[in-house]
């Protein structure tokens, strides 16, 4: 039976309240229900590249150096439909352990600037088109390339990408740049 659970959407100020106060057959506690939480679900970064060798790689130094999950995608149209999922989602099934914001998407893109379909460039214009200034705020989105002039990167940085990484990337340049850029790695 469930008891003094509100079905609608919690506040922000509500959320530990409701936690601390819910109780299933007087078995499951606040923490509990914060270990089920679907935002334990939601892998933080998202990895777009048409190389899956590339993503591949990206992911396993994530996961075996910082014990980060990511989700991948082979072009911009599908971090495009990546990031509208994740929004649908985050609307749908609400963090209900507080450590998600309600307006959370993915909080980096490592994002290739040269792909089929739909290329870097684009997909990083569509996706901050979606989103909209306020909760691109929260979310970084870093090329990556194997292009190293000078003007590549500023190509990247004046297409709206807050960072530029090149290949082969290493843990070291990620490490530097999750820590400058995120909260994920200390």
């Amino acid at each position: 039976m469930l008891r003094n659970f509100p079905l609608r959407p919690l506040l922000n100020g509500e959320r530990l309240q409701t936690l601390t106060q819910c109780t299933i057959n007087n078995t499951v506690t606040p923490q509990a229900l914060s270990d089920r939480c679907p935002c334990k679900t939601r892998p933080p970064i998202l990895a777009v590249d048409d190389n899956i060798f590339n993503i591949v790689a990206l992911q396993t130094v994530l996961e075996y150096d910082f014990n980060l999950q990511s989700e991948k995608a082979l072009n911009g149209l599908e971090a495009l439909a990546k990031v509208q999922e994740r929004a649908k989602d985050v609307a749908e099934y609400p963090c209900i352990c507080g450590k998600e914001d309600p307006d959370s998407n993915f909080s980096v893109i490592f994002m290739d600037c040269n792909m089929p379909i739909m290329d870097g460039f684009m997909g990083t214009a569509r996706i901050k088109e979606y989103l909209g200034d306020e909760k691109m705020k929260k979310m970084v989105i870093v090329a990556l390339t194997a292009y190293t002039g000078e003007q590549f990167k500023e190509k990247c940085l004046m297409s709206g990408m807050n960072g530029y990484l090149t290949k082969p990337i290493s843990a070291g340049q990620l490490r530097a740049f999750l820590r400058e850029h995120t909260k994920h790695v200390q």
